[in-house]
């Protein structure tokens, strides 16, 4: 008897590790998630700011060539909610609408 207890025992505490092991394999991997959100805004606020950029210095005034790129890349300007009333100008602007 002693041993089938020692046996359950093991068996309980195995199963007790592991439990503690997968909670902690999601603990990590949800603080790991909340990390990247946390970081995608900064990056998307940085490739934001480079595509604005890209944008004034390449299409204003435009360059010869690149009126699809200034058109296009312009219009990827509006899916970034940083996207303000002087960007949606900009926009507006390149792609030859009216601004009123």
């Amino acid at each position: 008897m002693d041993s089938r207890r020692l046996q359950t025992a093991r068996i309980g505490r195995a199963w007790l590790a592991a439990g503690a092991l997968v909670l902690a394999l999601v603990g990590g991997w949800a603080w790991q998630r909340a990390g990247r959100r946390d970081g995608s805004l900064q990056g998307r606020l940085e490739m934001y700011q480079e595509a604005m950029e890209s944008v004034r210095s390449r299409c204003v005034p435009p360059a010869a060539g690149l009126d699809g790129y200034c058109r296009d890349h312009a219009t990827l300007l509006l899916d970034y909610p940083e996207c303000d009333a002087e960007c949606v100008a900009l926009v507006r602007q390149i792609r030859g609408e009216p601004t009123r």
